[in-house]
């Protein structure tokens, strides 16, 4: 029994058929893997922001409890309660991890942002701003009176003195109170930003949505971080 041309011809079109259907399932399988890969990158940056923003907003309540703490536990009262043992001594890691708890996983986001941001420095620089503004709000929540801050230089006379002003306690002062509510503002102003730029970088729906909420965090000093974007984008190519 001879194989006629009919028969090649057949047999050639099946594997012909066969290496198309291969290819085009191939093709079809990496369009879908990358297409998949893309949707999980930016569900990850997503999740990222959301971190870096909920997180800040939560560290700026946790330090505006500490401050309050450091004003309650000071004085001489508390000087006695601790040496007659009725309550333990502050202890800076135990305040560290208190924080911490928080600003660990801003810091991972932060680093997400940084390696899935693409090429958009905009938005891995407004991340690095709300991780500014975070050591901002810690700072001004926490910082003391000048007159308690130790000088390592000082006479021993002023060290005295130093040392009797530790059994005064501590006050809310308003200048204290104004710096912390402006840090607070700060924060709140370095996450719409943030947020927004996101919105953009996700290609949502209405972009401003978040400053068009919170009016009052936008003044002449803090312009929407794309206007000044453009700006800055014209003023180049004008130089050029």
């Amino acid at each position: 029994m001879s194989i006629t041309s009919t028969d090649w011809a057949v047999v050639a079109a099946s594997v012909s058929a066969s290496a198309f259907s291969f290819a085009g399932a191939f093709w079809l399988d990496a369009r879908r893997a990358k297409r998949q890969a893309k949707i999980a990158k930016e569900e990850e940056l997503k999740n990222a922001c959301a971190q870096i923003i909920s997180g800040a907003l939560r560290v700026s309540q946790k330090s505006g409890a500490l401050g309050v703490a450091m004003v309650i536990r000071s004085g001489l009262g508390e000087g006695l309660s601790v040496v007659l043992r009725l309550r333990k001594p502050a202890d800076p890691l135990e305040i560290n991890d208190y924080l911490f708890s928080e600003l660990a996983p801003i810091l991972d986001a932060q680093s997400v942002v940084w390696l899935s941001g693409g090429s958009d420095a905009t938005l891995v620089r407004s991340a690095g701003d709300v991780v500014v503004a975070v050591g901002d709000v810690i700072e001004k929540s926490t910082a003391l009176p000048k007159y308690r801050q130790p000088d390592p230089t000082a006479s021993q006379l002023d060290q005295l003195l130093f040392a009797l002003h530790d059994l005064i306690p501590l006050k809310l002062t308003s200048e204290k109170e104004a710096a912390r509510r402006e840090s607070v503002k700060r924060i709140g102003l370095a996450c719409a930003k943030f947020g927004e730029l996101m919105r953009e970088k996700l290609r949502m729906d209405d972009i401003g949505a978040i400053l068009k909420a919170f009016p009052s965090l936008l003044d002449a000093g803090n312009a929407d971080p794309r206007e000044s974007d453009n700006v800055d984008a014209e003023s180049q190519s004008g130089a050029e």
